[in-house]
């Protein structure tokens, strides 16, 4: 976006170059109803020197099929764990989703998902509990 600091849009690009659309895909052929799971370990720097520890472990799950595409279920869970100088913060939290492969052209087309999470940040004299939910609808045109 356009308002987003330097600093942001680097947490922001590595995080998309580490999740991305690169879904291991299993090398064997899936019928509907199979399952698969990827879990991808994140780490982003921030400012300070600090790290913040990510991990999303993504089930998916063949739905069903055609000629041009495989659709699938997700199940996502998600960690977050970060230490600064002056305070910490942890977040947890998961949903579901769903994801359009096209056979053809071999990419992943078109993904939505829909998650919920709780984080605890500790700043000095400072708590807070904050909860939020995020929808994301991604549709991807091959040229």
């Amino acid at each position: 976006g356009t308002g987003v600091n330097e600093q942001t849009r680097k947490i922001i690009t590595t995080m998309v170059d580490q999740v991305g659309t690169n879904i291991a895909f299993p090398q064997t052929p899936l019928k509907v109803g199979d399952e698969f799971t990827q879990e991808v370990p994140l780490s982003i720097p921030v400012q300070g020197g600090a790290e913040m520890k990510m991990k999303v472990i993504t089930v998916y799950k063949l739905k069903s099929f055609d000629d041009t595409n495989a659709f699938f279920d997700s199940v996502i869970t998600m960690t977050l764990d970060m230490t600064v100088e002056k305070g910490t913060m942890g977040a947890e939290g998961g949903g579901n989703g769903t994801l359009v492969y096209d056979v053809k052209k071999k990419f992943v087309s078109g993904s939505s998902t829909k998650i919920d999470m709780v984080m605890k940040v500790k700043a000095g004299a400072m708590d807070m509990d904050i909860k939020s939910t995020t929808q994301s609808d991604v549709k991807v045109t091959y040229l």
